[in-house]
């Protein structure tokens, strides 16, 4: 039995579980979920056949602890949590990205019939960011059987600390349902009403995206119209042509906000890889990305990809206008092409030839 296991906050590793179920259900495959916040995605997973879907209520933050009913309800999804991981005896274990719950099954899940696949982004903690630490990371890939990495460029990072650990890389794919808020509809409609090409960053704002390089792009760009959504501190210009949607959008609205967008654009001044990009590339999407870690490897042979140096106004306004020359071109703003290697699995599709027998 395949038991997916994610315990973060909702994300990008409860996207990457829902896509895995979904991938599995396809084929007819047994497996269990195990997560927090299921209620966050239940939609997502109307055409999961998963056996059993298991939530457990754990806290994010030190004041989620404050009072004796929820220290209860804590010691107790843990205890529940601890149990499964003693009875997942000849199963294989997913868990997908970190959690600083992952302890609880690596001390019970004793089996050695159980084998434990492992996801991150990178064995490198990113700029800015809480958790995962280092040494966490370094835990996980230390103790995983297998690990799952989503870009070349990590899984070389990793083969550089050690060369006996098991390290796959498989692209990231993923399921949108739903419909988006009216009052987002109402935004994106006066948005397209304008007739000026949509520039757009979509992320939490964290501060290894870069977003303060873009405060000034309004003001040599007034030709166009900037957004800036997700949930997140989202520093921006005053400027009117920077629209802000600090909250977090639905996987519909993400969506909706990728194919309304004429350019995308990734900032970022470190990343491993980027679940948007791959979007894009089907979306056929400009897209204009900083030369940093993986993001280079995920957009090469694509042809309305435009490079820039991390943290270089110059660069980016250069790469920018490239874009914007594109897309204004009849000739390549219908058709882009893309040149890639045949496409490698995707985590769901491996669990699928690896283990459906």
């Amino acid at each position: 039995m395949i038991n997916l296991i994610f315990l973060g906050k909702r994300g990008g590793g409860t996207q990457l579980l829902v896509d895995t179920s979904l991938s599995l259900s396809s084929a007819g495959i047994p497996h269990n979920i195990f997560c927090s916040e299921v209620g966050t995605i239940f939609e997502l997973l109307e055409k999961s056949t998963a056996v059993s879907i298991v939530e457990f209520t754990l806290p994010h933050r030190f004041h989620d602890l404050l009072s004796l009913p929820r220290i209860f309800l804590f010691l107790r999804n843990i205890g529940k949590l601890a149990y499964m991981s003693i009875i997942m005896k000849d199963s294989i274990v997913v868990q997908l990205l970190p959690s600083p719950f992952d302890w609880i099954i690596d001390v019970f899940a004793i089996h050695k019939t159980t084998q434990i696949l492992r996801c991150i982004h990178d064995p490198k903690a990113h700029l800015g960011e809480k958790w995962p630490t280092v040494r966490a990371l370094k835990s996980r890939i230390k103790r995983a059987d297998k690990l799952i990495v989503f870009s070349f460029f990590s899984k070389n990072r990793i083969n550089t600390l050690s060369s006996n650990i098991s390290v796959l890389s498989l692209p990231r794919d993923f399921y949108f349902k739903g419909t988006p808020r009216d009052d987002f509809m109402f935004q994106a409609r006066e948005l397209r009403r304008t007739k000026s090409p949509i520039i757009a960053f979509l992320g939490r704002g964290k501060d290894y995206q870069g977003l303060n390089l873009l405060d000034s792009l309004p003001t040599n760009f007034p030709q166009a119209k900037f957004v800036l959504a997700g949930e997140g501190n989202l520093v921006y210009s005053a400027n009117s042509n920077f629209l802000k949607l600090n909250y977090w959008l639905t996987d519909s609205e993400f969506h909706y906000l990728l194919n309304l967008a004429d350019i995308i654009i990734f900032p970022y001044l470190e990343a491993s890889q980027s679940g948007t990009i791959p979007i894009c590339l089907k979306l056929n999407k400009c897209i204009v990305v900083s030369n940093v870690g993986g993001l280079v490897e995920q957009v090469a042979g694509y042809e309305k990809a435009f490079l820039f140096e991390p943290g270089n106004l110059t660069t980016l306004m250069i790469a920018l206008q490239d874009g914007l020359d594109m897309i204004v071109s009849k000739n390549n703003f219908e058709k882009g092409s893309f040149v890639s290697d045949r496409p490698r699995p995707t985590l769901g599709e491996y669990l699928r030839e690896k283990y459906s027998n």
